[in-house]
């Protein structure tokens, strides 16, 4: 009997419908948390400071005080349209809060919660002398109402079961905050998740229908409302028809919403529970409209399997009632095949394919052969995909995915019988088939592929590789010999440039066509391919191999030196002591305020991070390409990551659209971290290691997540192996006896700087090759310069570029882009 149960119906909001969620969960363990605090310990600032501190936005020029009624100050700047007004109430909590408000959200989430939230209660009691030092005072209503708000969510936030009693406090905290217009919506919605959680239904109920008839509600609000107002009313069986009446009614009113979506999902569920679990027309009908509307929410794998079910019991016994209700269509089986595959049970979406037909989805069929180990099946079923359908634009994809578990004769014959079909769309084969073959097949390829397809994503590449195959025969000892080849490979370098200027080869082509003319004994001609290299692309690895051949070449006869690969281990001048950029230097709430409204910017002043993040991202400034509101908005979206201790997301929201050259301004810094300075510049001395390259290799390997954990199960900020990790600290005499203690910052810095420095000690102080075995392994890279040396090769330029593993070769270049880049910065 195919039932579905009440019980199903899920009291936690978030859990009811297909919409994503920002706030990411995790269970920490106790090591762990030591890890996460550590980032927020190694470089914290005060949020708003007030009198306690220096980082309070001044009022701008002719700006009123917090009392004053004008409210000019508080609209966009000139030339800029205002999404909302800000009232001189709201602003007040960035301009000039009261000290004890600076003071109590100065490190609100960096400290443990129970300080935290001692802080807040203390402050909501108002003034009582002595705590933190100063005197509190009352605070105003709007920073009473914004601390409610943060202390209520604090009291149930990330808790799967609040005690009775914080429940209680959070749910008059959250009645005190909603007579802040801003947080009226949130604070009803938190109210109803707290009354929902404990069964308290009137009170649920009454406040989801307070929703509904709130003025500042938007459809969706009311279609969210409706919709949990309904699972509500379906928790109670002898409500059951009031919400299906609700769910109806959605579907009606709101037929676009995720909620529309849900409904379906509950409404087959009281159709089959009042069939007595039967599968009825109805039924079945709301369970292939949700699969339809989604093959990735919250229920598509239990939907897939009941439609899946009844299909077969329909195909068994087409004579019974069930079955009779249920006839699988192409697309119903195409979306149920798409629910197995994703949930990896590839087993089953083999047999939906099947029931397709023989020749139905055969690039998916392909890729589940492959996962299963299937290899042979894999690669017959994917060269019949790319002859039944010669203008596939995905082939590629899935070709690259069985080529995984290939060898690399096996994956070139593939690429080579894919390429026999002639595809329309002939550039991948073409280009990952050169990229396997010989140097005698390879070239015609590549020129092949720039001929035929000059547009193609593989262009650049197939270039780049046309021009350093010729390159590396003739450079260095034969360019002087050959001029006309040289300057022949010079043009195809600069014609690159020109067609590919925004394509990562195009600093590549300009520096290797200063080298080549370098040999030509032409310097100016150099200077001239080296100062493009270096001014367009400043913190590209090439860009700063460019920039020390030009001070090499400009430089006296006496002085003439190109530093190379070496690094400074001694440096005097490096800071100890370092701080995430903070507004207002990485932003101006004044300016962000009127683009993301006042409820985005109480979420922010408060820490309410996840919130707001969540609502900034449906404001229309955050969708635009590029401008000024976005470039402050995404400071603003990288300043809430960095408070969450989110390095990741916050640096690759700072370094959107970054360009020109570096500095010291904060968005450069936030993509050139130098936090953890004072672990890194201990350890860093202590092992005789350049600090500037043990944060280069941070940046590149985790990018400051202390919680890092690669495919190959690499840890931490300095992404150590496990066996690796052990060895070392026994070595230094480092007591860690669990992989947990891995990821902890100052542990993982002194084991990653000691590895690091033992490389250095295996290849002379040699950086380049230190860097290089971190990757790519000791062993590796010793016989690669023994090889490298055997050949008689001695530019270190040119062995980067022949070394053997790609992901190595790449590494080497993006850890010292990154060190290069770090020196113009901190230097």
């Amino acid at each position: 009997m195919l039932a579905f149960s009440i019980n199903r119906l899920h009291f936690h909001r978030r859990q009811h419908f297909d919409a994503p969620s920002v706030q990411i969960t995790m269970t920490l363990t106790k090591f762990q948390k030591i890890a996460l605090l550590g980032l927020a310990a190694s470089a914290t600032v005060p949020l708003l400071a007030g009198s306690a501190g220096n980082f309070l936005l001044p009022p701008a020029k002719g700006q009123p005080g917090k009392n004053s009624a004008r409210t000019s100050s508080n609209r966009s700047p000139a030339g800029q349209s205002s999404e909302h007004e800000i009232s001189q109430e709201i602003a007040a909590l960035w301009r000039s809060p009261s000290s004890a408000f600076s003071a109590t959200f100065a490190h609100l989430g960096e400290e443990p919660r129970d300080v935290s939230i001692d802080k807040l209660r203390k402050f909501l009691n108002s003034g009582q002398d002595g705590v933190f030092g100063i005197n509190l005072g009352q605070g105003n209503s709007a920073e009473k109402q914004a601390a409610s708000y943060a202390l209520a969510r604090m009291l149930t936030k990330n808790r799967s079961q609040p005690s009775t009693d914080e429940r209680k406090e959070a749910l008059a905290l959250f009645a005190n905050a909603a007579d802040l217009a801003c947080l009226r919506l949130p604070s009803l919605w938190h109210t109803a998740e707290i009354a929902a959680v404990s069964g308290d239904e009137t009170t649920n109920r009454a406040t989801l229908n307070k929703i509904k008839d709130e003025s500042s509600a938007s459809d969706l609000d009311r279609a969210r409302a409706q919709y949990e107002l309904a699972q509500s009313y379906l928790r109670n069986p002898a409500e059951a028809t009031s919400g299906q009446a609700l769910l109806l009614d959605i579907r009606e009113k709101y037929p676009s919403t995720e909620y529309a979506k849900g409904a379906c999902y509950y409404l087959a569920q009281a159709a089959i529970n009042e069939a007595g679990g039967t599968a009825t027309p109805a039924a079945v009908s709301y369970l292939k409209e949700y699969l339809k509307w989604t093959t990735n929410g919250r229920f598509s794998s239990e939907v897939a399997d009941k439609l899946w079910a009844l299909g077969q019991t329909s195909a068994v016994a087409p004579t019974s009632t069930e079955a009779a209700a249920v006839t699988l269509s192409t697309s119903d089986l195409e979306q149920i095949a798409s629910v197995f595959y994703k949930r990896g049970d590839l087993t089953r979406a083999l047999a939906v394919y099947d029931r397709l037909g023989p020749d139905a989805k055969l690039l998916q069929r392909a890729q589940c052969y492959s996962k299963l180990g299937r290899k042979a099946e894999a690669v017959s079923t994917l060269l019949t995909a790319v002859k039944q359908d010669p203008t596939s634009t995905t082939y590629d994809d899935y070709a690259a995915t069985i080529c995984v578990p290939l060898t690399k004769a096996e994956a070139t014959d593939l690429w080579r019988n894919i390429l026999k079909l002639n595809p329309k769309h002939a550039d991948h084969a073409i280009y990952n088939l050169a990229t396997r073959v010989e140097e005698t097949e390879a070239l015609p390829l590549f020129a092949r592929l720039l001929n035929q397809f000059p547009t193609s994503e593989h262009a650049p590449e197939s270039l780049w590789w046309l021009f350093w195959h010729q390159a590396k025969a003739i450079y260095p000892s034969a360019v002087a010999k050959d001029p006309a080849k040289s300057l022949a490979l010079i043009k195809l370098a600069q014609q690159g440039v020109t067609r590919y200027p925004q394509h990562r080869v195009a600093a590549r082509l300009a520096f290797w066509a200063g080298k080549i003319y370098e040999k030509l004994g032409q310097p100016e001609e150099a200077k001239h391919e080296y100062e493009l290299a270096r001014d367009k692309w400043p913190t590209n690895y090439y860009g700063a191999r460019a920039r020390y051949r030009l001070h090499y070449l400009m430089a006296a006869q006496d002085k003439k030196h190109d530093r190379a690969f070496a690094t400074s281990p001694n440096r005097q001048l490096s800071p100890d002591t370092w701080n995430w950029p903070q507004p207002p230097h990485l932003f101006s709430f004044d300016k962000v305020a009127p683009l993301v409204g006042s409820q985005a910017m109480v979420l922010a002043v408060t820490h309410q991070a996840d919130e707001c993040l969540s609502k900034i991202d449906t404001v229309p400034a955050a969708k635009a390409e590029s401008g000024e509101q976005r470039l402050n908005i995404d400071c603003l979206r990288s300043w809430l990551y960095l408070s969450q201790c989110m390095p990741m997301e916050g640096i690759r929201a700072a370094a959107r659209d970054l360009d020109g050259h570096p500095s010291k301004a904060p968005r450069w810094q936030i993509n050139y971290p130098w936090a953890y300075a004072g672990q890194i510049n201990e350890a860093a001395r202590k092992n005789g290691v350049d600090p500037y390259l043990v944060h280069a290799l941070i940046r590149e390997e985790s990018r400051y997540f202390p919680m890092a954990l690669s495919r190959s199960n690499a840890i931490g900020l300095m992404q150590l192996l496990p066996g690796t990790a052990f060895g070392v600290a026994k070595r230094i005499g480092l007591p860690i006896s669990s992989k947990d203690e891995i990821f902890i910052p100052d542990n993982n810095i002194k084991m990653g700087t000691a590895y690091l420095a033992y490389t250095l000690s295996r290849f002379d102080g040699q950086a380049m090759l230190a860097v290089a075995s971190y990757n790519g392994g000791p062993n590796a890279v010793k016989h690669w310069v023994d090889v490298f040396h055997a050949k008689g090769g001695n530019d270190w330029d040119i062995f980067v570029e022949n070394i053997p593993f790609r992901e190595t070769r790449d590494y080497v270049r993006k850890v010292f882009g990154s060190y290069w880049t770090y020196e113009l910065i901190y230097q």
